[in-house]
């Protein structure tokens, strides 16, 4: 009789084990697929635009330098849901004389300088700038010996 009481008692505490690691998976997948879930952010849409054509809502008082080869060109709808004109250009002037310049004609042309980055380690200079509800970003940076000057604008869709 006590053999089988061991053998019972043995069938009892390996399936309360196996019950108890049943529901420790059972909660982990339920967690990861949450977190899983939580993580999961909308693709933004890219859409190319010819380099001898101004993106849509590009700010056409912001110029380009004559004669740049374009790098990138392109409409997007971004990650935080709004519609994003972007283009990129190899510059013959410097990244300071791309700055100052840019700097003078947002002031002239109505639109509100919000930040000047210089970032000294990455060789980059930044401008945040807003006219009404459109935000512009100018990235002047060089690039394997290249200037380059990307600006973006973003509005709402």
């Amino acid at each position: 009789m006590q053999k089988i009481e061991k053998k019972v008692l043995g069938l009892v505490l390996l399936t309360a084990v196996l019950v108890g690691v049943l529901m420790f998976v059972l909660r982990w997948q339920a967690q990861t697929k949450k977190v899983n879930q939580n993580n999961s952010k909308p693709i933004a849409k890219l859409t190319q635009i010819e380099k001898d054509k101004l993106p849509d809502k590009f700010p056409a008082e912001i110029p380009v330098e004559a004669n740049a080869e374009i790098t990138l060109n392109f409409n997007a709808i971004n990650l935080s849901g709004k519609f994003q004109s972007t283009r990129e250009f190899i510059s013959s002037k410097s990244i300071e004389d791309n700055f100052i310049l840019y700097l003078d004609i947002l002031k002239k042309e109505g639109w509100v300088v919000g930040q000047k980055i210089d970032d000294t380690a990455k060789n980059q200079k930044i401008i945040l700038a807003s006219k009404g509800e459109e935000q512009l970003n100018i990235r002047i940076y060089t690039d394997v010996g290249d200037v380059k000057v990307a600006i973006s604008s973003e509005t709402l869709p």
